[in-house]
């Protein structure tokens, strides 16, 4: 049988793009050069990350300013927070 799916080690291949985790200390560092006239497009480009990323961000930036107020660091991480329950629904 041949494989349906390239082999990532072929050549030709790309690798996967590691997901990294943006800390507060970033977070902060994008809001405050938006607020100070940045446009997202630079700010995407000198960080390296991609524009919905800092759109994100800035999104959430009410959120993220509460964290920093009520972090005791700069490197804490907010990934992501979940709202409300989970419920499995099944038939009885």
């Amino acid at each position: 049988m041949s494989a349906k799916r390239k082999s990532m080690t072929s050549p030709g291949g790309s690798a996967k793009k590691q997901r990294k985790a943006i800390d507060l200390e970033m977070k902060m560092k994008i809001i405050n050069n938006y607020e100070a006239g940045k446009k997202v497009k630079a700010i995407a480009r000198d960080l390296e990350l991609a524009h919905s990323t800092i759109l994100k961000i800035l999104k959430d930036k009410d959120r993220v300013k509460e964290a920093v107020k009520a972090s005791t660091g700069f490197k804490a991480i907010i990934t992501r927070q979940r709202k409300g329950l989970f419920m499995k629904w099944r038939n009885y």
